[in-house]
């Protein structure tokens, strides 16, 4: 039974409400770690600190003059060589696919077919594919290959309808892609794709040595180098990285990564960090905390106060009742004897799979997790300099069980982005959006399939994008059942079973009865939009229930018909809604099998 207390958080934090279970000293420890703050008085802290105030004051040349006196004393990377000397190496681009059609869902476009990993047993349902967006709105996906044979990286630069192989990462030799993250890092519109790598001897193996790769945004000028190498007894799995490359130059940009130290079995002992300030030639490294099983891991950084990193991992030392934690620490304070401060997220219910996200313009934090044992719920915390992690939203108050949530805040827009998975008949990938975490609006179904469900052992992912000059759109990824294909939606792509009908633009808005109704099962609803807007066409059961999404995009004034296919819903009453602008307007049809 887990009993409140509260927790001195040191320096600018406040007095926290948490919770804890007191069965065992060990149990008591995790959830209480010894902060205390320890003055690092050494030469290399001192060092550090300068390297860190050179940056803070943009002074370029001095950063680069004590970085490399830094690296040349106190680079702590010492297996710095693959253990059996051969570094992954990059095949290359490939011409590009052309369009799919006839998908498994209206408005989907399939990215890759059939050939990405089913991630068993990684606790980290995340690591079989990514997507990213630089800030021109192009679109990156990459994953590792259900052979694990290959790192592959896809790039879009027409909103997600057409998708080109920029690169294939072969791990080398015999040995076999674990888990990895991707990061776009945007300094001064100068793109860098930054992927931490985990590679093991097999497949089935857990000693995984730790890689840095990059390339440029188109695939070109790819590097590989080893961070960790795997030592005998034990590996490094399951990274998570990020830059703050938005909000500096490139000359100033650094990349932050946290992973796993776990066994021969996979049992984590250590939650890591490593960081590097040249663009990966050298890693200072610190260690987020110790002793525990802390998987599922994800890394910020956050300029507001003192610029700082975090890192959300989740516990499982009560494995009935695993705990989410947040570690953060001062940029300044990183790799000296400063220990991280440790948030302990309290809930009433078991609570895990956080994920990070920071909006870099207003510096406020948000996270999204699940909460939950058998009726799972997704809930998003929203922090502002005043009040960390204070307001709790329950982004899924549904029947559903609902989890897998991915969020985003892309740097040059700043609105959330959520995406999770509702667990039913069918798996079905909602989207959600909003600029502030209590105001999300909307909930758009993503994978419209009448016959397939969303994968249910991966995770889909979400990022925000431009779409032209102020103008800005929401994208998801995601895969069916097995998993097999990776699928792209967005707020922009229009759907499929769409017609405008000539080129004439109407005078008003109008919605007409479907035809025909009743109707099996197929019908047709006509449509006016006269004047370009976002236009949203959905259509509910007799409960209030959003069963499918027909339009929700941006679209030009004119006269379109929208077809129905509602072969995967039973007959009964049902109710369709056109909402654009101010106009909002709904019809009843029935639905006869």
């Amino acid at each position: 039974m887990k009993k409140p207390f509260l927790f001195l958080l040191f320096c600018v934090f406040c007095f926290t409400g948490l919770t804890i279970s007191q069965t065992s000293d060990e149990i008591y420890r995790e959830a209480n770690p010894d902060n205390s703050y320890i003055q690092d008085n050494s030469e290399r802290a001192r060092l550090w600190n300068q390297i860190v105030q050179a940056k803070f004051s943009k002074n370029e040349a001095l950063h680069t003059q004590l970085v490399n006196e830094y690296n040349s004393r106190y680079n702590n990377t010492s297996n710095n060589s693959p253990v059996n000397g051969i570094l992954p190496f990059a095949e290359g681009p490939e011409a590009p696919q052309p369009p799919f059609t006839g998908d498994w869902g209206s408005g989907d476009v399939r990215v890759a077919a059939g050939e990405i990993l089913f991630q068993s047993g990684t606790n980290n349902f995340q690591a079989g594919y990514e997507m990213e967006v630089d800030s021109l709105g192009n679109k990156y996906v990459a994953y590792i290959t259900r052979n694990r044979d290959s790192l592959v990286v896809y790039k879009s630069t027409d909103q997600g309808i057409n998708w080109t192989r920029i690169n294939r990462i072969n791990p080398g030799g015999t040995t076999k892609w674990h888990s990895f993250d991707m990061f776009i890092t945007d300094s001064a519109n100068v793109f860098r794709i930054g992927i931490v790598a985990s590679r093991t001897p097999d497949a089935a193996s857990w000693l995984g040595e730790l890689y840095w790769l990059s390339m440029r945004d188109d695939g070109s000028g790819f590097r590989a180098q080893v961070i960790l190498a795997t030592p005998a007894t034990f590996g490094f799995v399951n990274p998570t990285i990020t830059s703050d490359g938005w909000s500096w130059s490139a000359g100033l940009t650094y990349w932050y990564i946290a992973y796993q130290r776990v066994n021969s079995s996979g049992t984590g002992s250590q939650c890591l960090a490593a960081l590097t300030t040249n663009w990966g030639y050298a890693f200072q490294h610190d260690t987020v905390r110790n002793t525990f099983n802390d998987f599922h891991l994800d890394i910020e950084y956050n300029t507001a106060g003192s610029d700082s990193i975090y890192v959300c991992y989740t516990n499982d030392i009560t494995a009935a009742d695993p705990n989410l934690r947040i570690n953060r620490i001062a940029l300044g304070n990183f790799g000296t004897a400063t220990s991280w401060t440790q948030f302990n997220i309290a809930t009433a219910l078991p609570d895990f799979d956080g994920e990070l996200a920071v909006n870099r313009q207003t510096e406020y934090m948000a996270m999204t997790h699940t909460v939950g044992n058998t009726d799972l719920n997704v809930v998003a915390r929203y922090t502002d300099a005043s009040t960390y992690w204070g307001t709790v939203v329950n982004v899924s108050a549904n029947a559903n069980s609902e989890s897998r949530a991915r969020i985003d805040c892309s740097e040059s827009q700043g609105a959330y982005r959520i995406v999770f998975v509702s667990s039913g008949t069918k798996d079905t990938v909602i989207y959600t959006s909003g600029f502030t975490i209590p105001a999300l609006t909307g909930r758009q179904i993503v994978n419209a399939s009448t016959t397939s469900s969303a994968s249910t052992t991966t995770s889909p992912d979400v990022a925000g994008f431009r779409t032209g000059p102020g103008a800005f759109g929401g994208g998801i990824i995601f895969s069916l059942v097995g998993p097999t294909d990776i699928y792209y939606d967005g707020s922009n792509i229009t759907p499929t079973g769409i017609t405008q009908n000539g080129s004439e633009v109407p005078a008003a808005f109008s919605l007409s009865q479907n035809y025909p109704n009743p109707f099996n099962p197929v019908t047709s609803i006509k449509f006016n939009i006269p004047v370009t807007g976002l236009v949203k066409l959905s259509v509910f059961d007799i409960t209030g229930r959003e069963v499918a999404t027909l339009v929700n995009n941006e679209m030009n004034a004119g006269i379109y018909t929208a077809d129905f296919d509602a072969s995967n819903l039973s007959s009964g009453i049902y109710f369709y809604r056109l909402t654009s602008g101010n106009f909002n307007e709904t019809k009843k049809m029935i639905l006869v099998k």
